[in-house]
């Protein structure tokens, strides 16, 4: 083999830019809209139920263990976590429940109602 052949290194075809796919027909933009109003809703209630959580579950291991005469550290750490997640939860349930507001107003608005039943 030559030095030459051993250089050679084929390039690769570059691939073409990737646009993002387009929305279909039957899902308008509005639909698109009210679906990142309940994230967005979700989100941010997580967030604050995770900053009110947290405290209040520290607050109650601290009254509960401050004169027990055990380390609160431990206790603490764990209150915070169990409050954080316990704030998740609750907060992100109910932003979502706040965001489907939104969502209910736009399907009672957009989607075909049923037809009457025959008496």
């Amino acid at each position: 083999m030559t030095a030459a052949a051993l250089e050679y290194q084929p390039e690769a075809p570059t691939p073409p830019p990737v646009d993002p796919p387009p929305l279909p027909e039957d899902r308008p933009l509005e639909d698109v809209r009210v679906e990142r109003v309940v994230l967005r809703t979700a989100i941010v209630g997580a967030a604050i139920g995770a900053a009110i959580c947290a405290p209040v579950y520290v607050l109650l291991v601290w009254l509960a263990v401050r004169n027990s005469g055990t380390a609160l550290g431990p206790a603490i750490g764990i209150a915070i976590g169990l409050g954080l997640y316990a704030g998740l939860f609750l907060g992100g349930s109910t932003g979502t429940l706040i965001g489907s507001r939104s969502l209910e107003h736009y399907e009672h608005e957009h989607l075909p109602t049923a037809p009457a039943r025959p008496r």
